[in-house]
């Protein structure tokens, strides 16, 4: 006997097309504007070097935040590696798109609670709302275009 509620449960749990959207978008996010610094075109990014992101990305950073002189080394030397990784998981072939936002996801994750030690409490606030600000802008931008 099938259980009718169970099976609207089951298909309430099911991600819906506005996740994948939202999915697809913090993707985009984190691998291309946010990743790379702000204004630059995503085709340019797109043929940019994960390392050379990464410098662009911490040049940004090292403005609005102010990094020091011994900040600075260490900020780039986790977004070097983050976005190395992050490239990574993009390129693979054997993931689904739910599953390659999942771990950029997580990967972005890591990165926060990387610079969370680096930076003082006041620059990682202000790194998280900017990171927060550039997401919205970012879901605005993408309900304009559909």
């Amino acid at each position: 006997m099938v259980n009718n509620k169970t099976d609207q449960t089951m298909q309430n749990t099911r991600p819906t097309s506005s996740f994948y959207k939202a999915s697809f978008l913090y993707i985009i996010l984190l691998a291309g504007m946010f990743n790379t610094g702000f204004g630059q075109t995503g085709e340019a990014l797109k043929k940019m070097a994960p390392e050379q992101r990464a410098t662009l990305y911490t040049d940004t950073m090292r403005t609005i935040l102010q990094l020091n002189d011994t900040q600075y080394p260490q900020v780039l030397a986790i977004n070097k590696a983050t976005s190395i990784k992050i490239d990574a998981a993009l390129k693979t072939t054997e993931s689904s798109k739910l599953s390659k936002f999942k771990k950029v996801k997580a990967i972005d994750q890591e990165r926060d609670a990387q610079l969370k030690p680096v930076l003082t409490k006041e620059q990682y606030e202000l790194y998280l709302d900017k990171k927060k600000e550039i997401i919205e802008q970012m879901k605005e931008k993408y309900k304009e275009r559909n």
